[in-house]
């Protein structure tokens, strides 16, 4: 059990609330296997998809998506409702 903590302890570090903590700056530039690669956005993006299925109704499939733009702050979200009658999308 203390292993387990033992190797927690650094990610915790990542959640600190200290302002003077530094963000890690990738590189703008990659070379991998002889060809360049360019960052062009620093974003942090999460998906789920969730399906629902009401008898005797069709399967409905909720596809949600967000993402945070690293470097500035800003939020967005996506919202996409899916059955056989109809398809809707929502933003944020």
């Amino acid at each position: 059990m203390g292993l387990c903590i033992t190797q927690l302890t650094p990610l915790c570090s990542l959640t600190s609330s200290d302002l003077g903590v530094v963000q890690p700056v990738p590189p703008l530039r990659l070379l991998y296997d002889n060809r360049e690669y360019v960052l062009v956005t620093n974003a942090s993006v999460r998906q789920s998809t969730e399906s629902l299925s009401l008898d005797p109704s069709p399967e409905i499939t909720v596809t949600s998506e967000s993402t945070l733009d690293l470097e500035s702050g800003h939020h967005s979200a996506v919202c996409v409702v899916r059955s056989s009658y109809v398809a809707h999308t929502f933003s944020l």
